[in-house]
């Protein structure tokens, strides 16, 4: 056994040595691969150094180029300068000679030649670097617009791939938790409850593992099947919540149109209304309260997980055939022109008495002037006309109607504010 434990702390001596020389090899291994790294790092930037160099060495060259040859043209300008002051040294040594000695002879002024200007030609090789993108042609902007137009798509696409991912998810989590909240068990039955999670469930499974890069069109059809399912639910919620307002709006068209009837009672005599339509709105009216009452009965003796009895659009049906039929009738009642009165008989009379008294006053004159002188035939035509006239003026004041006053609003704004419809017109015929 002691042989044995020797062994084993030999051996586990010797592994300790082994993994010590390892390390000691992979940090000697590291030492000489960052070492290398250096070297490498050094030597690039000893080149870099080396080139930034050449390159201000052809920079210096350059500019001693252009400074030689600013010399040579210097160097020119002061020998044409040298040349012209030696040609007038000459003519002048020439003149003096010519003179006699015993005279003096004032020297002639030498003229002030001007410099000419010559124009030196000087070869320059220069570098065009353009900076600025080049006029591209039409082939080349065809293909750029093209792969702008698939670049914009490609946007496109991920925007509404990620709305529907989104969309999809947001669903899973908000149904969940309505399901398992109050509102959502009462709503629902067990069975409804654990067929809605589980489909839930496998959604948002199969959105951790395989669609995590689905496509648009399979999102939308997720959340199609998901919200198919649930849809009883949620109607059922939305016709609860809903249904209040809708029976209130019923029942004050219902107290509406009692009132409008309990007022038409007083309007008998006017002759506005038939008694067809009065009796079709109270027909109507009965009909819609005895219906009502019923159906709310019904509705207060279901449940909240089972499906209602009213639906809302059963109830503004209702609210719509009422009002119809209530506006229709007031619509008429705005539009009422009253008839015009007959004329008294006291009027006539005393219009038929004008007529004897005319014509005797005529019968008296015309006897008067038989006796007196025979009459022309233009004189019988002037009485006959003026007798005509006067006949004609009470007879026009015997037709003419009184002016009334209508009994709703001015006589200007005759026109009504909401016209009945075909509709309406062919429901109060009948």
């Amino acid at each position: 056994e002691e042989d044995k434990e020797e062994e084993e702390v030999g051996e586990e001596e010797e592994e300790e040595e082994e993994d010590k020389e390892e390390e000691v090899g992979e940090e000697v291994e590291e030492k000489v691969e960052y070492k290398e790294e250096e070297e490498a790092e050094k030597e690039q930037e000893v080149d870099e150094e080396e080139e930034k160099e050449e390159e201000e060495m052809e920079d210096r060259q350059n500019e001693g180029d252009e400074d030689d040859r600013e010399k040579v043209k210097n160097e020119e300008i002061e020998t044409e300068s040298e040349e012209t002051k030696t040609t007038q040294s000459t003519e002048e040594g020439n003149t003096t000679d010519t003179l006699p000695s015993n005279k003096t002879v004032r020297a002639k002024k030498p003229k002030k030649e001007e410099l000419k200007t010559k124009t030196v030609k000087i070869n320059i090789t220069a570098t065009v670097d353009q900076l600025d993108m080049a006029v591209p042609s039409e082939k080349e902007a065809d293909t750029s617009a093209t792969k702008l137009h698939w670049l914009q798509q490609r946007d496109e696409d991920k925007k509404e791939n990620e709305k529907a991912k989104n969309s999809l998810e947001s669903h899973i989590f908000e149904v969940t938790d309505f399901m398992y909240s109050e509102e959502g068990m009462s709503v629902s039955t067990d069975t409804e409850r654990d067929t809605i999670l589980e489909a839930l469930r496998v959604a948002g499974e199969w959105m951790e593992d395989e669609g995590y890069d689905a496509e648009t069109e399979v999102y939308y059809q997720k959340l199609r099947e998901l919200r198919r399912t649930s849809r009883a639910v949620f109607r059922r919620l939305n016709e609860a919540v809903k249904r209040p307002k809708f029976l209130a709006n019923l029942k004050s068209s219902i107290n509406m149109s009692l009132d409008f009837l309990n007022r038409m009672k007083n309007f008998t005599e006017m002759e506005i209304l038939t008694e067809v339509e009065i009796a079709t709105l109270q027909n109507l009216t009965m009909e819609t309260m005895i219906w009502l009452f019923n159906m709310e009965t019904e509705q207060n003796a279901t449940k909240p997980f089972e499906d209602p009895i009213v639906l809302c659009s059963e109830l503004e049906e209702k609210t719509r055939k009422l009002d119809r039929e209530i506006m229709y009738l007031l619509n008429k009642i705005k539009l009422y022109k009253p008839k015009p009165k007959p004329k008294d008989n006291n009027s006539t009379n005393t219009t038929t008495k004008n007529k004897t008294s005319t014509d005797k006053e005529s019968n008296t004159s015309t006897e008067s002037t038989e006796k007196s002188e025979i009459p022309t035939s233009d004189d019988e035509e002037e009485t006959e006309t003026k007798s005509s006239d006067q006949i004609n003026e009470t007879d026009e004041e015997s037709t003419t109607p009184e002016v009334l006053t209508l009994p709703h609003g001015d006589q200007e704004n005759t026109e009504p504010t909401d016209m009945p419809t075909e509709s309406e017109d062919e429901h109060s015929e009948l």
